[in-house]
């Protein structure tokens, strides 16, 4: 059901905002009518094999707008909004015997893999996980390590059916259980932000979704329920997210820290001088650093 589809990943998006992760003008919403062709490149979607279910699909769904930069090895979402394929191009390469995959590489697997026409990657990331939808069944495959994996799969099935390696989550119970995990904490979305120390050097904080037993999401989870998470209708979204940007930073700062001295402690163990020198330098520019207060420039998400 593309509506249902639909509706669970633009639920998946405005709670996000909600977190303050992002603005909520990052979301992009199609007009009533969709996302036109030529927008979402039609034409070289069908030269790939999407079949038309999948491109009805990407033609209804929202997506992030550009400004929204996460460089983290995360899971990403994948947007096929003004991508602008050379349509000709492409299809001279397929004459010539390329695959698709080489083309347009929004799936996970090999070039060569044959994929329905059904399937459709909506997120990517070394990181994180793709989300492999089968329009066809109705099933969500998240391809990454972790509980989805399964174990007890024919190996021999794998050769032509990758996404085997996962199991198949139906989309609703996939989009729900994603749901349950931010609005009960167990994971954190936290904003990107940039940040000024008092020597003016500017320090660029990326977005990222950790565990809630991580470091950072440990030092943030209280600010959270503090400011009335999940309650949307009393939670306090600015004062919680400026709250959450600062003591994130003293996290990093203090992870900072640590990596220093653990270093100088690999460089002993080696004998290595010149870094033993550099690093104790740096641990000491990082402490003087750490124990200066941080003036922010900007507070929250982009």
């Amino acid at each position: 059901n593309l509506t249902t589809l639909t509706r669970l990943l633009t639920r998946h998006y405005t709670t996000l905002s909600s977190t303050g992760y992002m603005s909520p003008t990052c979301i992009l919403y199609p007009p009533s009518s969709g996302w036109s062709d030529t927008r979402i490149s039609a034409s070289a979607l069908r030269l790939t094999g999407r079949n038309e279910t999948v491109i009805t699909l990407l033609k209804h769904i929202p997506y992030l707008a550009p400004k929204l930069q996460i460089w983290s090895d995360e899971t990403c979402p994948i947007s096929y909004l003004d991508k602008n394929h050379d349509v000709e191009v492409m299809a001279r390469e397929l004459a010539r015997g390329r695959k698709w995959g080489a083309l347009c590489p929004f799936m996970p697997f090999d070039e060569e893999t044959d994929v329905p026409g059904g399937m459709v990657c909506l997120t990517e990331g070394d990181g994180g996980s793709w989300w492999v939808v089968d329009t066809d069944a109705g099933v969500v495959y998240p391809y990454a390590w972790g509980e989805y994996w399964d174990y007890d799969v024919d190996e021999s099935l794998l050769v032509t059916a990758p996404w085997l390696r996962y199991k198949a989550v139906g989309i609703e119970a996939f989009f729900d259980r994603l749901q349950e995990g931010l609005l009960g904490l167990e994971v954190v979305a936290l904003p990107g932000f940039v940040r000024e120390r008092k020597g003016g050097v500017k320090v660029e904080i990326e977005h990222e979704v950790c565990p809630a037993g991580y470091p950072e999401g440990k030092a943030v989870k209280s600010i959270f329920l503090e400011d009335g998470w999940p309650d949307l209708a009393r939670f306090r979204r600015e004062e919680c997210v400026a709250a959450v940007n600062r003591a994130r930073a003293r996290v990093l700062d203090r992870r900072a820290i640590r990596w220093c001295e653990e270093s100088i402690r690999d460089a002993e163990k080696t004998g290595d001088g010149m870094m033993k020198e550099w690093k104790v330098r740096e641990l000491g520019e990082r402490k003087v650093e750490y124990e200066r207060e941080w003036e922010e420039v900007a507070v929250g998400g982009l």
